[in-house]
């Protein structure tokens, strides 16, 4: 399915699934596949969806209103290379009912001598308590503050980090046409495929 139909199909469900995405033959364009339903770690409770990384190396999730609108710890673990993953660069899209996160992460050919996981948890973390002081506030989201938040971990993974995250809003930050988000996603996609 094409990305519009992506976002009307999972838009209101109440757990995550995912799969992955393929470009066509148009170079421009991507299928969306549905391959996997959310499930519930036993232990933590927490949900998670499958994601096949072993076959694929573009991937997308949904993450419910419910779970937050940003990615989780293991979300951005897909992007950092592995000598035990099978490609060298993931893509990974994570799809919520504010905006879409694209993130590349850090490519094995761009990645710095010394990945510290200790350290991009800890940026990761802080962004993390942010947001979820700032969407739990009574009185309402403050935009401008959640905004700013997301483009100060977005800099923070990149320059301290060298992973590369983008957040592409759904008419929450700017004022956007019907369907611009749309193709603002398939744009970005494009160029990070480059």
């Amino acid at each position: 399915m094409k990305l519009e139909a992506l976002l009307i199909h999972v838009k209101g469900m109440e757990n995550e699934v995912g799969g992955y995405f393929e470009v066509n033959k148009h170079k421009d364009k991507f299928d969306f596949v549905v391959s996997s339903n959310g499930q519930t770690n036993v232990s933590t409770g927490r949900e998670y969806v499958e994601l096949p990384s072993g076959v694929h190396s573009l991937l997308w999730h949904y993450h419910p209103d419910k779970l937050g609108i940003w990615p989780s710890f293991e979300d951005l673990l897909i992007s950092i290379p592995s000598k035990n993953k099978r490609f060298e660069c993931y893509v990974n899209l994570i799809v919520t009912n504010l905006g879409c996160w694209v993130f590349d992460g850090i490519c094995q050919s761009n990645e710095k001598k010394n990945i510290d996981l200790n350290q991009i948890y800890q940026t990761w973390y802080n962004f993390h308590l942010f947001m979820t002081k700032e969407t739990q506030k009574k009185g309402g989201w403050d935009f401008e503050v959640i905004r700013f938040g997301i483009e100060q971990f977005r800099y923070e993974m990149f320059t301290n980090h060298g992973f590369r995250i983008t957040f592409i809003d759904d008419n929450i930050f700017r004022n956007l046409r019907d369907k611009q988000f749309v193709s603002d996603v398939v744009n970005y996609l494009t160029y990070v495929l480059k």
